[in-house]
């Protein structure tokens, strides 16, 4: 059973980053219940949300929380949230509310987060319209049953330096009316595009600065909006 989500305590939604990463969080902290469980995420809404308004969704990758996606992302998608009036949320649990398009809402996130991007495409293509996965890819297992109830478009960003998500990788084919794209990300490591620095380059490789990974997965956000 889901309850009504309600404000949580800002402790609840801490980065488990907070340590190494700077800036301050812009969302607001939230937490609702569900099958007994209180589950956390973090909201961030503009001062004008568009009528019904986008909604991205963006998955922090293994260890991490929504804070700490928030970021190490540098608050990116924020401030696409202020110039095209869309929901940001950051979940370390996914929440429902506000006037939402049901007809546009995507997911992205980074490492672990982007795995699961992958799998939200297949499980749930009556929900998102599309995903944008960073330095991830699909896995054997999953490739095979990936079979979505409808096409979904997939954009994706990998590293040709990753030293954990290797960038070899097999062929993708997709339906008529979607969309692939495949960005290779020559010497990038394990990061997110212009994002913040979480880990030693020895660890993750380099953070690649020639292009902003959140306004490259909007605007193929927005792309297939119109499709």
């Amino acid at each position: 059973m889901l309850a009504v989500s309600s404000l949580a305590h800002a402790d609840a939604c801490l980065s488990s980053y907070g340590h190494r990463l700077q800036g301050k969080t812009e969302s607001r902290c939230e937490m609702l219940a569900f099958d007994g469980l209180k589950r956390t995420y973090r909201t961030y809404l503009p001062a004008h949300l568009a009528e019904p308004a986008p909604v991205v969704l963006m998955l922090h990758g293994g260890g991490g929380s929504g804070s700490a996606q928030e970021l190490l992302s540098k608050g990116g998608f924020n401030r696409i949230a202020d110039r095209e009036g869309i929901v940001v949320l950051y979940p370390d649990s996914v929440g429902r509310k506000h006037a939402i398009d049901r007809h546009r809402v995507f997911v992205t996130g980074m490492s672990n987060g982007g795995f699961m991007s992958f799998r939200l495409a297949r499980d749930a293509a009556d929900v998102f319209r599309a995903a944008a996965p960073v330095v991830a890819g699909l896995s054997v297992d999953l490739g095979p049953k990936c079979k979505p109830a409808r096409p979904v478009s997939i954009s994706i960003m990998n590293g040709t330096d990753d030293p954990l998500v290797p960038w070899q990788g097999g062929a993708v084919n997709c339906d008529a009316g979607t969309e692939v794209r495949l960005y290779e990300i020559r010497g990038g490591g394990h990061n997110w595009p212009r994002g913040a620095k979480y880990l030693g380059e020895s660890m993750v490789g380099r953070i690649t600065q020639e292009f902003n990974g959140d306004e490259e997965i909007w605007s193929f956000f927005k792309s297939v909006s119109k499709q």
